[in-house]
């Protein structure tokens, strides 16, 4: 199992913020990224030398084939947030949508990112994403029958609506400011693969110029074209 490894530096595993260093949606499954949870998916081991040159905290994602480890000739590694911690991976193992896929994925569709890998856009709108998206059956305020969408899903379902409210079908433009869009396509990936913003960029898989494609797969663009064309002009927008 090749992935990412991580180092803090001098500070006990107890005391590690994965939530503050914005590492949790690499590590924990959606709907439960918390310390805690972070904690009991990592597998940690001190070092005496770390990328900084001093002492700390080596984490690595709990697996099989994990060889946790500081060995520079044989790693890159990547200072983030200012070297509040770092990213690194073995050199002849890079990370890419194959080895850090999810267990379990959300049904969704291949868009092409960095060097042509495919990555897998969970769909979480529309009949497919009704049909993609994990839910249980529950019961509406009135006691009537409905589908329940699993916590750890509820916000990439409600980014997925406000994209689909932002697409102009006429333009193919999503009226919202990068920041906002870039964040959507984080989130879409984060749902099937472990990576969160410090990952993706470390491994500079995210174009910016793809960040379209994602959204437009997130919502299954194709029928909500059909959808507004379906309904009339008035509908685009």
């Amino acid at each position: 199992m090749a992935g990412f490894l991580y180092y803090v530096g001098a500070q006990s595993a107890a005391g590690i913020d994965f939530v503050g260093l914005g590492i949790a949606p690499a590590l924990a499954a959606p709907g439960d990224r918390d310390n805690a949870a972070c904690l009991a998916a990592v597998q940690i081991a001190d070092t005496m030398r770390g990328p900084d040159g001093g002492r700390g905290q080596l984490f690595c994602l709990s697996g099989p084939g994990m060889r946790l480890g500081y060995r520079p000739s044989e790693q890159t590694w990547r200072k983030c947030g200012g070297g509040r911690f770092w990213l690194g991976w073995y050199e002849n193992e890079a990370p890419g949508p194959k080895t850090l896929a999810r267990r379990v994925q959300v049904p969704g569709i291949p868009v092409p990112l960095a060097g042509g890998a495919l990555w897998q856009v969970p769909i979480a709108r529309g009949e497919l994403g009704t049909a993609a998206i994990p839910a249980v059956l529950g019961m509406d305020d009135e006691g009537e029958p409905i589908r329940v969408v699993l916590p750890g899903y509820r916000s990439l379902v409600a980014a997925a609506a406000e994209v689909a409210d932002a697409f102009d079908t006429d333009t193919g433009i999503f009226g919202l400011d990068e920041d906002r869009l870039v964040a959507i396509a984080i989130e879409a990936l984060s749902a099937n693969y472990h990576v969160g913003e410090w990952e993706l960029r470390a491994i500079e898989a995210l174009p910016l110029s793809s960040v379209p494609k994602v959204l437009f797969a997130l919502i299954e663009g194709p029928s909500l074209v059909a959808e507004r064309k379906k309904k009339g002009p008035l509908s685009a927008g």
